[in-house]
């Protein structure tokens, strides 16, 4: 399965209270476990204007890291990443993160 960058409908109403996880689109291979280092693609926008603050499809760039692995106050290398992110995002905001598994690629 080819993955295209998603579109994110304008969210409506107020953010939800609780992470929300729902699966859009059920992939058909390897199912990814903690301690796998992965490649993952995303699309963050804030939830107050819709905007994209970031897009790994925009650089044409998966993003890669260990899944599950916690270092002191969040994921290794994700919070790394998010900290770079293309456009700052206010303090507060909240997020629609879509990411999408490209590839499984072994232990961490």
């Amino acid at each position: 399965m080819a993955l295209e960058k998603p579109e994110i409908d304008f969210p409506e109403g107020n953010p939800p209270a609780d992470l929300e996880i729902v699966d859009l689109v059920q992939g058909d291979g390897p199912e990814a476990k903690p301690g796998q280092r992965v490649r993952v693609h995303y699309v963050g926008v804030a939830f107050s204007t819709g905007e994209e603050f970031d897009a790994s499809w925009n650089r044409g760039e998966a993003f890669e890291f260990p899944l599950g692995v916690l270092v002191e106050h969040g994921v290794h290398d994700v919070d790394e990443r998010l900290v770079a992110v293309e456009q700052p995002v206010p303090p507060g905001q909240q997020i629609t993160f879509q990411p999408a598994l490209a590839q499984v690629l072994g232990q961490h």
